[in-house]
């Protein structure tokens, strides 16, 4: 029997999609009570995750998931762990790039670094993983690989389809259309470089109560994303899903490898085949990306909102933007966490919640 929860049970499953800029933090609060923070964003928003927990009566977390070792989606960890008790860290085991040097990383990163990162960037990056494996060592550490099944509620499935560079090769079980060939519309990813760096070694989950199916796939890259969807789908249809890669489409003419890191291809859209895209990503979009990768998510065939934890307001995906009150930050003064609230009961209807403004859609079964 697992430990009690940090927060009372209830008869839905809670997803709240925090607003941290360009960057990941999901909290989710599973049936029995369990709490559930899939990555931290980055550490300059770890006071607007606190707030959020102080907001919401969370005392603690009984399970931090880091689905990889990157600033954007684990920098606030050590934040986090000063203020609240950590009882589980769930993650793919080691770094994949930690010792490398600032020569390393300048030929892999320098189209997205601002002027005061380039002098120490490997050095800030192997800094920020020691200090999270000193927080992890104060708690138990869940290993997981490729394949495992992780054990957190007995209502709850939390699949891993890929880790440390490797993706699931059979058909999920149970999930519609796992197993079938890709969708004829979808245009069949091209085989790209390969991805050397953390993000291809992203931890991604789905996440099963009843009916209802999530999916994040974290940061994974072109060529392993693509191969979870063409020329078979191997995860099956989902009705909400985390954009992979914050949607990050890197043009070709920047390079052959940043061309390689780019996600959300249609064999990947069309397979997930989502009701709801949450995209999140800061309001200066990716400064280098284009617009193909959230393009792409739209194509979708049951797609009925895609949502935003920022307005873009500038990068590739600015002429991308849903209507404001799919939005849940749209600039100005915020005194209050924004985030996307998903609601979602074992028959697998839910609903779909705007903190900004209360704006609701439902999504029946």
């Amino acid at each position: 029997m697992a430990e009690k929860g940090f927060m009372e049970p209830r008869d839905y499953f809670d997803i709240y999609c925090l607003d941290v800029g360009l960057g990941n933090a999901t909290m989710m609060i599973t049936p029995s009570g369990q709490v559930l923070l899939y990555d931290t964003g980055g550490r300059t928003t770890t006071d607007r995750i606190l707030k959020f927990a102080h907001e919401k009566g969370v005392k603690g977390i009984d399970y931090l998931i880091v689905s990889h070792f990157e600033e954007d989606h684990m920098g606030a960890a050590a934040g986090i762990a000063a203020a609240l008790p950590i009882r589980n860290f769930v993650d793919k085991g080691k770094s994949f790039v930690y010792g490398h040097d600032n020569d390393w990383w300048m030929t892999r990163r320098y189209p997205f670094l601002h002027d005061d990162e380039i002098e120490f960037v490997g050095q800030d990056d192997d800094r920020r993983y020691d200090e999270y494996c000193a927080v992890r060592s104060r708690g138990n550490h869940i290993v997981v690989k490729c394949g495992d099944r992780v054990e957190i509620d007995e209502e709850l499935i939390c699949d891993v389809v890929c880790a440390n560079g490797e993706i699931i090769r059979t058909p999920m079980t149970g999930n519609p259309k796992a197993g079938e060939p890709t969708d004829v519309r979808a245009k069949a990813p091209d085989k790209r470089m390969e991805d050397d760096t953390e993000d291809s070694q992203s931890m991604g989950m789905i996440f099963k109560y009843g009916q209802f199916r999530l999916a994040n796939l974290a940061d994974l890259t072109w060529n392993l994303s693509g191969e979870l969807f063409y020329p078979v789908n191997l995860i099956g249809e989902v009705d909400v899903c985390i954009a992979t890669h914050h949607t990050q489409s890197i043009p070709r003419w920047l390079g052959e490898y940043f061309y390689c890191l780019s996600g959300c291809s249609e064999a990947e859209a069309f397979g997930l085949n989502p009701r709801a895209v949450i995209v999140s990503l800061g309001a200066k979009g990716h400064k280098v990306g284009d617009s193909i990768g959230i393009d792409s998510m739209r194509k979708a065939p049951r797609l009925e909102g895609l949502w935003q934890t920022e307005y873009f307001v500038s990068g590739g995906q600015q002429n991308s933007n849903s209507p404001k009150d799919y939005c849940a930050n749209i600039g100005g003064l915020v005194t209050a966490t924004p985030y996307i609230h998903i609601r979602a009961k074992k028959d697998g209807s839910f609903t779909v919640t705007n903190s900004r403004n209360g704006f609701t859609k439902e999504y029946v079964k």
